[in-house]
């Protein structure tokens, strides 16, 4: 059974302790891709647990002294 359930950005957040202004660049950057749910007029960015789990293992590889590019490559390596 598949788990669906999603998290947004401010909890995301204070689970990876990344803050939204990275996460958005990392997005930018094409380094994650949460979902999008659109609402009336708001978009909303929703974060798998895969997506928590990447998150977690590129902030990891930063933490260990590694350049955003190769952190995710890293990361990448270890899915």
């Amino acid at each position: 059974m598949e788990n669906k359930e999603t998290s947004g950005i401010g909890q995301t957040c204070k689970v990876t302790g990344i803050s939204e202004r990275q996460l958005r660049h990392w997005e930018e950057a094409g380094y994650i891709s949460p979902e999008k749910v659109v609402c009336g007029e708001k978009t909303y960015r929703r974060y798998s647990q895969d997506d928590l789990d990447f998150i977690r293992e590129i902030k990891y590889f930063l933490d260990e002294g590694y350049r955003l590019q190769r952190a995710v490559t890293k990361a990448k390596e270890e899915k």
